[in-house]
């Protein structure tokens, strides 16, 4: 039992060493991002946004919108929302609390 307890807890940590909240002051929100991300000015949308340091806007045909992302991110189904968008080969779902909803995060 006492293992059992300490594997769980190191899956805790490593699983939320991916992902944290972040306020997001320019729109009043929590959002669910990656540790490194950084908020950046998006002239396409006129809105502040987290995204990667290292993240460009790209075009979204599916939903006619600029966004950042990062350079290998390619464009994918999210099943929740029913919208294209675009997200790191390797990212995985994951329920953000604050804003009711599922975001994938690197």
């Amino acid at each position: 039992m006492k293992y059992l307890i300490l594997i769980l807890f190191s899956c805790l940590l490593i699983s939320n060493a991916f992902a944290e909240q972040k306020w997001n002051p320019y729109i009043n929100k929590w959002e669910t991002v990656s540790a490194d991300a950084e908020l950046k000015w998006n002239p396409y949308t006129t809105e502040y946004e987290y995204a990667a340091p290292d993240a460009k806007t790209k075009y979204n045909p599916y939903n006619n919108e600029y966004e950042y992302a990062a350079p290998e991110a390619k464009l994918r189904w999210d099943p929740y929302s029913n919208e294209y968008e675009y997200a790191a080969p390797e990212a995985k779902q994951e329920w953000d609390p604050y804003n009711n909803k599922w975001e994938y995060v690197n």
